[in-house]
């Protein structure tokens, strides 16, 4: 479980892949990483591909995704990689995860798998899809064996059952328990609207992660904390609301209260560099960087 300890940074495919960058170019590449190691990260969380329109093959542009590999483990980083299930065909979402698993090439391999668990079934899905997640996960954990490390990057307990009841009720989280290692809730503070009590860096966080624990059954459940969206320190950046780097501490001492092994804002494109800086200066001053 040690790839999903300390400080993450998370790429998506829109960050790093040219199919899906804007005109100006991806906005990380591998010279990114060298950033990324100095400031303290041990585990970049990389997304290896999508089932749309522009993505192609089982790993999007596997070249790169080796050149990525190899210059993070030049680094000394590890590298998980994750991908967010359609649930629409089953055996291609269980094809796309374990390409990640089998991913080989010039000896380059991921050091972690984790399924990115989204979406918002309507009513009349929402049976169907808790079939297709327990099932999928089954299936994966069949495939990777007991010794490789998998991680359910999931949606903080506190959305589902106080924000919005509606949203995914009935979540499978007793099926779901011994078939993971390590637990990634998504506490995007910077969506709750501001006069909500979970619009800040601590108790978003404290609450999932306590609820995830009760939930599954275990008090001692590995978790990777995410924090986010972004991380900037001035207000009214372009696209998604971003948290600002003031919440970063809350946010931080939220994971030290709750004993999490590793901790992470999602994702390293949408922080700017006092984001960047003050979340790495922060997570060693936790002892939570690697």
């Amino acid at each position: 479980m040690d790839v999903y300890r300390g400080l993450g940074a998370w790429v998506d495919v829109f960050d790093w892949a040219p199919a899906y960058a804007p005109a100006t170019g991806p906005a990380v590449t591998t010279n990114d990483l060298v950033e990324m190691a100095a400031a303290g990260v041990s585990t970049i969380y990389f997304q290896t591909s999508r089932i749309d329109d522009r993505g192609s093959g089982r790993i999007q542009n596997a070249p790169l995704v080796a050149e990525f590999l190899a210059r993070a483990h030049e680094l000394d980083m590890a590298v998980v990689g994750w991908f967010l299930p359609k649930w629409e065909d089953a055996d291609l979402d269980l094809d796309r995860l374990t390409a990640i698993a089998d991913f080989d090439v010039d000896g380059q391999r991921f050091d972690g798998v984790a399924v990115d668990i989204e979406g918002v079934p309507s009513i009349e899905q929402r049976t169907d899809w808790n079939l297709r997640l327990v099932a999928l996960s089954t299936q994966l954990r069949e495939r990777l064996g007991d010794d490789r490390a998998l991680g359910a990057i999931v949606l903080p307990p506190t959305l589902i059952e106080v924000v919005n009841t509606e949203y995914w009720p009935n979540f499978p989280w007793a099926e779901l328990a011994p078939l993971y290692d390590v637990w990634l809730p998504m506490s995007y503070w910077s969506f709750r609207d501001d006069d909500s009590p979970f619009a800040d860096g601590y108790l978003y966080n404290a609450d999932s992660t306590r609820r995830l624990r009760d939930n599954l059954g275990d008090a001692s459940a590995l978790v990777h904390a995410i924090g986010g969206i972004g991380a900037v320190a001035i207000e009214g950046a372009v696209g998604e609301p971003r948290a600002n780097i003031s919440e970063l501490d809350e946010f931080v001492q939220s994971a030290v209260d709750t004993s999490a092994i590793g901790i992470s804002i999602y994702d390293w494109a949408s922080q700017d560099f006092f984001g960047r800086e003050t979340m790495s200066e922060l997570a060693q001053a936790a002892d939570l960087a690697g």
